[in-house]
């Protein structure tokens, strides 16, 4: 960061208009950028302010829920953080859970049940109980399951990235 512009957007547009004159103009630039890429430099900007990670101490993920996943099997649900791999969903496919498609059930059954599973999915709906510490940034990877689940290297087997 050598505060030549004022923002990281700013930045990015001197970047693209220095590397790129001829392909776009200042103002397609910012039709070109998507939302998440103009949230990104928003957030760098926020992390050159406080001077290093807002975060500083890890917290704890306790659950992540997916609705609307149109797949029949379990998707393969990845965590990475600062510190490298945290949770993968399939590395242990005995806690997984897969029962009548309503989702109503799923709710009674994690609420009465003693034996609370890690995993359950039913339908396009799915509950993952994560519980471990993550610090700092974190990616969340979320694969197809089933037969695709240990093809980690497939980048067309991506569901979502967050």
């Amino acid at each position: 960061f050598s505060h030549q512009t004022s923002s990281s957007l700013k930045g990015f547009r001197a970047f693209c208009a220095r590397t790129c004159p001829d392909l776009v103009s200042l103002e397609q630039i910012d039709d070109l950028i998507p939302p998440s890429l103009k949230t990104l430099f928003g957030n760098f900007d926020s992390l050159i302010e406080c001077g290093g990670a807002i975060q500083k101490e890890s917290l704890i993920l306790r659950a992540i829920t997916l609705q609307g996943v149109p797949v029949d099997d379990m998707p393969r649900v990845d965590i990475w953080d600062e510190s490298g791999l945290v949770y993968s969903s399939h590395f242990n496919m005995d806690n997984i859970d897969e029962i009548e498609p309503k989702f109503d059930d799923i709710t009674t059954l994690s609420l009465e049940s003693s034996t609370k599973r890690a995993l359950m999915w039913a339908d396009e709906e799915g509950f993952y109980r994560i519980n471990k510490p993550v610090l700092g940034d974190f990616l969340l990877l979320c694969r197809f399951g089933g037969q695709y689940a240990s093809d980690t290297r497939d980048s067309t087997k991506v569901i979502l990235r967050y």
